[in-house]
């Protein structure tokens, strides 16, 4: 397989984003946009801002916009330290739950990328077919196993509207 390929319903995303290594797999994590935000509201928070770097505003400012989390009443850096440990813990419910699957017994876990996909859906009402059309390699996942992961997000979601 060329190492440039690139193809999200296989998880293969070119050479730039090799498959992870016992090594890599903690260092080197697919992050949400609500996860994004977070990081860089920090670095803005952190700066003069006459040293904030134009490219990071823009990413901060989109993901403003698109975090998804209903946040958006959230400015105190405690506020953000709720945020980024409910974060945190929605990422590592999503990566440890597991199903076996119907047709070959194999566990099957979300990818890194699947996880912060999932993590980013705007809506607390989106489907297993919604979800799997948007992320494709999901189609591994019954349609129970997905709304079983929509229900981690939904639940996560409401739990930061409470803070913000």
């Amino acid at each position: 397989m060329d190492n440039d390929t690139t193809d999200a319903s296989t998880l293969t995303f070119g050479s730039l984003f090799p498959p992870p290594t016992s090594e890599t797999a903690e260092t080197d994590p697919i992050l949400s946009v609500a996860e994004v935000y977070t990081i860089t509201n920090h670095f803005i928070n952190a700066s003069n801002d006459d040293d904030t770097n134009e490219v990071l505003k823009k990413v901060h400012a989109y993901g403003r916009r698109f975090h998804g989390m209903g946040m958006s009443g959230i400015s105190t850096s405690v506020q953000f330290e709720q945020l980024n440990n409910m974060l945190q813990d929605l990422r590592d419910v999503l990566l440890k739950k597991s199903f076996v699957s119907n047709t070959t017994g194999e566990e099957l876990r979300l990818h890194e990328y699947e996880a912060s996909k999932l993590m980013d859906l705007m809506s607390t009402t989106s489907t297993s077919d919604e979800a799997k059309c948007l992320i494709p390699s999901l189609k591994k996942f019954t349609d129970g196993q997905v709304e079983e992961y929509l229900e981690l997000v939904k639940k996560a979601k409401l739990k930061i509207s409470e803070i913000s």
